[in-house]
């Protein structure tokens, strides 16, 4: 998988819009359940991180999000909420 600089998404997806930390889940375990999903990406064609994809994607369902361009355009809503350290 390519490299991604800059904060990750799974390190500050807990904090919410106003600023105040939200239910904190433990992002280990985010990593422990997809460690071993394959990425099946070009190699150096990529620019986020897969599990950086699986958490917009899981935050974007549970935001009500019905396919993959609605998880895009609340991805692009929120960029600054989740890229906020």
């Amino acid at each position: 998988m390519g490299q991604v600089n800059g904060p990750t998404i799974l390190r500050t997806f807990a904090r919410s819009p106003e600023g105040r930390m939200a239910a904190t889940p433990r992002v280990g375990s985010l990593q422990r359940h997809f460690r071993a999903l394959p990425d099946p990406r070009v190699v150096g064609r990529t620019r986020h991180r897969l599990l950086d994809i699986v958490a917009l994607a899981i935050c974007g369902v549970i935001g009500n999000c019905d396919d993959w361009p609605d998880i895009a355009l609340f991805a692009q809503k929120r960029e600054a909420w989740f890229r906020a350290s």
